[in-house]
């Protein structure tokens, strides 16, 4: 897993790393990591699933579930997630409102 600077992760968002290859005889289990770039924004309850990258920029909506890798500054939001909109790629902000994960 990796998480950039200046990122809002939202409450109740799912990282979801591992799962189970529905496909195996033996319910195969494997992990893939997830990437998140900076300035990305996770809104509220939304889930990335196992490997997938969120470049630079680019917003989850609250609720979405992201299956593939979203573009920088791409907006996404559904189940699946799929692009809605751009935002504004002159991004100049901190995200130091609380303590960071310890």
């Amino acid at each position: 897993m990796f998480i950039g600077n200046n990122v809002s992760i939202s409450p109740e968002v799912h990282l979801i790393t591992a799962s189970h290859d529905i496909n195996s005889e033996s319910f195969e289990y494997f992990e893939k990591s997830i990437k998140v770039d900076d300035f990305v924004w996770i809104g509220t309850r939304a889930t990335i699933l196992p490997g997938v990258n969120l470049k630079k920029g680019c917003v989850v909506a609250s609720g979405s579930v992201v299956t593939k890798d979203v573009s920088s500054y791409d907006i996404v939001a559904g189940v699946p997630a799929k692009v809605i909109g751009k935002r504004n790629e002159k991004l100049n902000y901190n995200c130091k409102w609380f303590p960071p994960f310890d």
